[in-house]
């Protein structure tokens, strides 16, 4: 079966595009046509007013149509709407678990369905084995055997081994192993990555743009990264190039972090440097 990005599907065309003028030329179109007599159309005539405010509802109300339809499509569905969808196809919520990880752990058993054994059906069964599994990776070292690599949500990453027997205990079980398949339930590999850098403001910035540099970059890293992430010089400059920044020298990491599929990266000790202001 091919994989479908749920994600980048194109809206289907029952959601329709508003504008206000559009409706409301619309409605003075309508009327002029019940009525041609009516021809001299004046901002301050009381029924034009009568007319703006019944486009102003029904744009509200065309809006909460599409509102509702796209609470039944998976990329936008959240909260007890996304609730709702998942159960539809047997999966529920884990204590904890954000939109974005139901949404991800969906459609893994949506595409883990299509066959038993395949790798979103590991995937999936993986992620739901406890609330603190991050992410995982499956693969297939060679043919029958499933290598399954596990990250953490807890600390760097390194899976305990506690959870490591949890994920391990519901793949090993007769319902979601394969006969055929080994399957070898492993930690994923961290990789710590330092980073170092020179931070120049422009004038007009307020020192309190740097001092807030530091924790953007850890949630952003923490929102990216997983296991096969790559670090990229490029991503860390972008980050820390906030509104306000004019430069930023990186002195560390001297190269991009290339990370395989069995391991995810960690943020190390982060060291910027207030460098001054520059134009």
């Amino acid at each position: 079966m091919a994989t479908i990005d749920f994600l980048t599907i194109p809206d289907p065309e029952i959601i329709e595009p508003l504008d206000f003028e559009t409706i409301l030329q619309e409605m003075l179109a309508d009327l002029q046509a019940r009525d041609p007599s009516y021809t001299e159309i004046l901002e301050s005539d009381p029924g034009v007013k009568i007319l703006e405010v019944a486009a102003a509802r029904e744009l509200i109300l065309r809006q909460r149509v599409n509102d509702a339809l796209r609470a039944t499509l998976l990329r936008y569905a959240a909260g007890p709407d996304l609730d709702n969808l998942a159960a539809f196809y047997g999966v529920t919520r884990l204590a904890g678990e954000t939109d974005a990880a139901l949404q991800s752990r969906t459609i893994d058993r949506i595409m883990g369905s299509s066959s038993a054994g395949g790798a979103f059906w590991y995937r999936y069964h993986a992620l739901s084995a406890d609330p603190d599994v991050r992410d995982v990776s499956v693969s297939s070292p060679a043919p029958g055997e499933v290598l399954v690599a596990v990250l953490s949500k807890t600390g760097t990453g390194l899976a305990s081994a506690e959870l490591l027997e949890a994920v391990d205990s519901m793949l090993q079980s007769d319902s979601v192993r394969v006969v055929t398949d080994t399957v070898l339930v492993i930690s994923a590999a961290i990789t710590t990555v330092p980073v170092t850098a020179s931070i120049y403001l422009l004038p007009s910035t307020p020192t309190t743009v740097f001092d807030g540099l530091a924790s953007t970059l850890a949630t952003a890293f923490t929102a990216q990264s997983g296991l096969g992430w790559n670090v990229t010089r490029s991503w860390l400059i972008a980050t820390l190039h906030a509104a306000g920044v004019q430069r930023v020298q990186l002195t560390a990491p001297a190269a991009d972090v290339i990370c395989d599929p069995i391991t995810a990266p960690a943020l190390g000790a982060v060291s910027l440097i207030f460098a001054g202001v520059d134009r």
